[in-house]
């Protein structure tokens, strides 16, 4: 069944609840990158994490978690429409990403690229399994 939700975003999973609640969580992820929130982002990443940088860079949750508080990188993050795809316990999201990041020399530099994120339905909520972000460029 396919939905159409907000920002023009398609979804394939039956239940809009659902939907929401993973659309919350990407919300989530990306307000705690910002914020440089460990303990949110732990409890958001599934123990068994993959994620893979757009420098082909593959971390674990461990490793991801003290990256993130080593770079504090994240000043903003943009996402277009998302498309999601699954089923009611394991869901795929993909779609563009602008990653608004601290460069080198103090300033701001931006990272376009196209995400694919795979979540799945735990007793605690949904919670992040893989993620994958490839550089995009411009035609």
């Amino acid at each position: 069944m396919k939905a159409l939700s907000e920002n023009g975003t398609h979804a394939s999973l039956c239940n809009p609840e659902m939907i929401q609640a993973i659309f919350e969580l990407e919300r989530r992820r990306q307000k705690a990158l910002v914020d440089v929130d460990l303990d949110t982002l732990h409890s958001l990443f599934d123990d068994e994490l993959i994620h893979v940088h757009s420098t082909g860079l593959v971390h674990d949750k461990s490793q991801l978690l003290a990256h993130i508080a080593r770079k504090r990188g994240f000043l903003a993050i943009e996402r277009g429409p998302l498309h999601v795809q699954g089923t009611a316990a394991l869901a795929v999201l993909s779609g563009p990403i602008i990653n608004h990041l601290r460069g080198a020399d103090g300033g701001e530099e931006q990272m376009h690229g196209f995400v694919t994120q795979v979540v799945y339905l735990t007793q605690e909520g949904w919670k992040f399994l893989h993620f994958q972000l490839t550089v995009t460029r411009e035609s």
